[in-house]
């Protein structure tokens, strides 16, 4: 399970520079549309590239919001302890609301723009970065060897 957390915090950072980088593209491309209506020289076609960019963004943010997903459900088999399954239980409901969140722009591009979603897939990712943090936390702890007193009769009388 570490090793899953590790690389959890990884895609949190990669993921994250992602929804970045597509949010900027939609957004320049919106503003380049909006400049094609006021100058009157509108084809459309900044349009079709906003429209394209989005769902090129919502597909490539499906797998990684998937990842979180299948992580924390894997939790609740592996870590037994009661904090990894309550941020394991939150992370699953997390993620599961923004992965409805985000099949919207992936389904329907027209409808919700890709820059329009992104701040709240950056919020996202602080709150799976730290969730993967304190479950990573937690698999250490679980694998951490036990001290136990052993008192023989001996030291008793």
């Amino acid at each position: 399970m570490k090793k899953v957390y590790i690389l959890g915090i990884i895609l949190s950072v990669v993921f994250g520079v992602l929804i970045f980088l597509f949010a900027d593209e939609v957004h320049s491309l919106r503003y380049q549309m909006y400049d094609e209506m006021m100058y009157g020289n509108y084809l459309g076609d900044a349009y079709f590239e906003m429209y394209d960019a989005t769902q090129r963004a919502a597909l490539c943010a499906l797998p990684f919001i998937t990842f979180y997903i299948l992580a924390f459900s894997f939790t609740f088999k592996y870590i037994k302890r009661t904090t990894a399954k309550v941020i394991s239980i939150i992370g699953v409901s997390i993620a599961g609301l923004i992965l409805l969140i985000t099949l919207v722009p992936a389904i329907d591009p027209g409808g919700v723009s890709f820059d329009e979603i992104g701040p709240l897939l950056l919020i996202f990712i602080l709150i799976m970065f730290a969730f993967s943090i304190v479950n990573l936390v937690q698999a250490v702890r679980n694998n951490a060897p036990t001290k136990t007193i052993q008192q023989t009769t001996d030291d008793i009388i």
